[in-house]
């Protein structure tokens, strides 16, 4: 578990804003560039050690006031989507 967590965290700490607006793009999210920018910024601002439950409502209620309360509820039915996908839902409670 804690491999994965890493690998997420690394993942998170790297993303860059050309990265960030080709996935909002994908998943058909409304994210400009200065959104984007401010995300990258706040995640980088960010010491992720772990990745719980917390960690996570935090993030998507910073995402909501830096963008707004539906592209954060957007991003969230993704990632959920995503790690369910994944079968990981274990590593994130």
């Amino acid at each position: 578990m804690y491999f994965i967590q890493k690998q997420v965290i690394n993942k998170i700490e790297n993303l860059k804003v050309n990265d960030l607006l080709y996935h909002a793009d994908q998943y058909k999210i409304k994210l400009n560039k200065s959104q984007a920018q401010q995300i990258i910024a706040y995640l980088q601002s960010q010491n992720i050690e772990t990745i719980d439950k917390e960690t996570i409502e935090n993030m998507w209620k910073e995402l909501a006031t830096i963008t707004n309360k539906e592209t954060a509820k957007q991003c969230q039915k993704i990632f959920d989507n995503l790690i369910k996908s994944y079968h990981l839902e274990s590593f994130f409670k």
